[in-house]
């Protein structure tokens, strides 16, 4: 028996238009979009959440350093204000400092005094004639 010899073929030519064109299925692309999409949000969506749990086990562990169950109610307090204005995007620290500068105003309407709408209720007090 001989030696088997090995065939060369010829590189077979394509059809260039045939390589290069496939077949879009613009659903399956929206619909992989949306997914993406959605995942997307889902993912911003829990940064969130774990940016907000984060606030809370800090006061979680400074909790046992207060003195009195009186002083960790007032502290809780505090954390709940500054941490809705932060949410909010406002100043705590001009938050709160507002907060004690009108505190009359504050017990006659404290609906008009949360974190997202002080700064409308100042505006009104310092547009009206005194």
């Amino acid at each position: 028996m001989g030696r088997r010899k090995s065939k060369v073929c010829a590189p077979r030519e394509r059809n260039t238009t045939e390589v290069f064109r496939t077949e879009v299925d613009f659903e399956q692309v929206l619909y992989r979009l949306a997914l993406h999409a959605q995942s997307l949000f889902t993912a911003a969506a829990c940064l969130g959440a774990e940016r907000a749990l984060k606030k809370a086990i800090l006061n979680r562990k400074n909790c046992l350093f207060y003195k009195t169950l009186k002083g960790a109610e007032v502290g809780d307090l505090y954390m709940s204000l500054i941490h809705t204005c932060e949410l909010n995007g406002g100043d705590p620290v001009s938050y709160l400092t507002e907060l004690l500068r009108h505190a009359d105003e504050l017990v006659l309407k404290p609906a008009d005094w949360m974190p997202w709408n002080f700064q409308a209720t100042l505006e009104q007090l310092q547009s009206k004639p005194a």
